[in-house]
This record gives structure tokens, C-alpha cells and sequence, in this order.
């Protein structure tokens, strides 16, 4: 199967996944509503979520829910069983970035529609999508000596062989892409898991790495604790400094931590989407796993894909 090819027969999104868990949501919000205004109960933010519900289940219940096929075939999209756009897989012309986590598939003439990129149906759309384009691959210098960019759908690892030390590969390690702004359980944006190959020791060091460097923060934060090296009502600017750097050590591996230890564990850093979400940025430290990482994406290749997703795999 050559360049840009999919080897998928049919991909499908609907609007909702389960139409049945919208309907039984709606459901509770709206007891919860009544039951709220007859006992005269504040439940505030709650109360605002579940009006929210209420109105976009409304709203998709008026305008009819999409269906949107894809294949060699071409690219249809249904609203309440009606086809209402149809075009060639060769119309396709971009994915435009609207707000963080919806895109809108652009065509040749203007024509457009608007999938999610998140989930398992908006993933398996985006990944469709572009694994129809030429997986070009772009590194260094313009964009550092050892950064890659590629589509997602391109990114391989070598088969059998440990990202971070070279030997036979015996389990695997997850990486998080992301595009947006995430921190701790607070995001705006999409989120994609890549998996690499790695050996037993590889990823058990990652652990450990990570582990330690958590210890700097507990360590600090234990000492501003009250003890017989805190005399009590004097103040003393060293525990005021460690309770700081406590701290913001802590939030600071919250929200980098995973990708310090990638890096001095597997010489792999920085994974990044696109605003689109089709593209994967990563700094790969070792030249020849580079090397090798951007031969797998320009070929067929061998590589082991690192979207492991169901219904994303491309054979490119």
C-alpha cells in the first residue's frame, strides 16, 4: 500500500456516540431540576450544567444528528438519514482548527463540516483524513537540530527495539501528545496517547525518575512543618523559602514532570499536536533513533505504529 493510502474500507462519526446515555443524562438533570425548585434548593453550578444539557440535546434534537461516512468511496454526510453533503476523498483539501478540540473538514470548493477531534470517532476521522496526504516529514534546522514533525498516522518506532537503550523491546511506554493547554485534571485542548517499545529496565528507571524528583517538594514541605528546627512564633525566611519552592517544585512537575523524566529516560521530549491535531512534534535526542523514526514515516517501513487507538492504524 503506497504513500497517503488508507487501509480502511469506511470510517464513521455520529454526533452523539450513545444517543441512549444523552437521553438518560437529560433524564436525571431534569428530576433534578424539579426536585430542586420544589424543595427551593440552590445546587448552583450543577444547576447550570444540567440547563446546559438540557439545551444542547434540545438543539441537537431540532437540527437532526449528523452521520458522516468515509472511504475510497467518497465522503458523505447525513443529517436525520437525509444525505446532505457528498464529495470525492480527493475534495478533501484541510483541516481547519476552530475552537481547541472541533475542526471543520474543508473542501475544494468552500463547502464544510465540523467533527470533534477528540474521541474515538473524531480521532479515527482525523487520522483518516490525513493519512490521505503525503506524510512529509520536517526536521532540523529549521525547527532545532533534533526536532521531527510528522503526521500522526506516520509516527513509527523501530520494531523490537527499546526507545531508550537500544535492546529487545519486552513491554511498551506510553507518551502524551497534546495540543492546548492541560494541567492536572484542568484542559483545554486534545490529548492523543502515543506508544513506543521499550524494555523492563527502561521503563521501570522512568518511574524511579519520576518518584525522585518528587521527593525536592516533599522534602521541603516536610520541613515547614512544625518541629524542633522551626522555633515557634520566629520567623525564619528558610522555611518560607522551602515552603515555596515546595511548592511551586510541585505544580511544576505537575505539569512537566512526566515530560523531564521522557526525556532523561527515553532522550524523547516535547510531544505536541498541531492546532489540527493531524501533525506530532517530538525532540528525539539519540541521531540514530531519529534517524530511523524519520525513514519509518517516509516508507512503508516495519516500524511499530505509536497511535495504538482502535480503528486508527494506517498501514502508510
Amino acid at each position: 500500500m503506497g504513500p497517503g493510502t488508507p487501509d480502511v474500507p469506511v470510517v464513521v462519526y455520529h454526533d452523539v456516540e450513545s444517543w441512549t446515555a444523552m437521553l438518560l443524562l437529560d433524564l436525571v438533570a431534569l428530576v433534578a431540576l424539579i426536585v430542586a425548585h420544589v424543595l427551593d434548593v440552590d445546587i448552583a453550578e450543577f444547576g447550570v450544567m444540567a440547563y446546559c444539557l438540557l439545551g444542547s440535546s434540545a438543539v441537537l434534537a431540532l437540527v437532526g444528528r449528523r452521520r458522516i461516512e468515509m472511504g475510497p468511496a467518497g465522503i458523505r454526510v447525513y443529517r436525520r438519514g437525509r444525505l446532505r453533503l457528498q464529495r470525492p476523498l480527493s475534495a478533501f483539501s484541510r483541516l481547519k482548527p476552530m475552537v481547541p478540540g472541533v475542526v471543520a473538514i474543508v473542501f475544494d470548493d468552500g463547502a464544510w463540516t465540523w467533527i470533534p477531534s477528540m474521541g474515538q470517532e473524531g480521532t479515527t476521522i482525523v487520522d483518516f483524513l490525513s493519512a490521505t496526504r503525503e506524510p512529509e516529514v520536517v526536521l532540523g534546522p529549521t525547527r532545532g537540530s533534533n526536532v521531527l514533525e510528522m503526521l500522526v498516522t506516520a509516527l513509527r518506532f523501530p520494531a523490537g527495539t527499546c526507545v531508550g537503550c537500544s535492546r529487545e523491546a519486552t513491554t511498551s511506554v506510553e507518551f502524551e501528545a497534546s495540543s492546548g493547554w492541560d494541567f492536572v485534571v484542568v484542559s483545554w485542548g486534545v490529548v492523543r496517547t502515543l506508544r513506543a517499545p521499550a524494555c523492563g529496565s527502561c521503563r521501570s528507571r522512568r518511574k524511579r525518575l519520576l518518584r525522585g524528583a518528587y521527593m525536592l517538594p516533599v522534602l521541603a514541605l516536610l520541613y515547614v512543618l512544625p518541629g524542633p528546627w522551626s522555633p515557634v512564633g520566629q520567623p525564619d525566611p528558610i522555611r518560607n523559602a522551602a515552603f515555596f519552592i515546595g511548592v511551586l517544585s510541585f505544580l511544576g512537575l505537575l505539569r512537566w514532570g512526566a515530560s523531564w523524566c521522557d526525556w532523561w529516560g527515553f532522550g524523547l521530549w516535547g510531544f505536541s499536536l498541531s492546532r489540527d491535531t493531524s501533525r506530532v512534534r517530538l525532540r528525539v535526542r539519540d541521531a540514530g533513533l531519529r534517524h530511523d523514526i524519520a525513514r519509518l514515516a517516509r516508507s512503508s517501513g516495519t516500524g511499530v505504529a505509536a497511535v495504538g487507538v482502535e480503528g486508527t492504524m494506517f498501514d502508510l
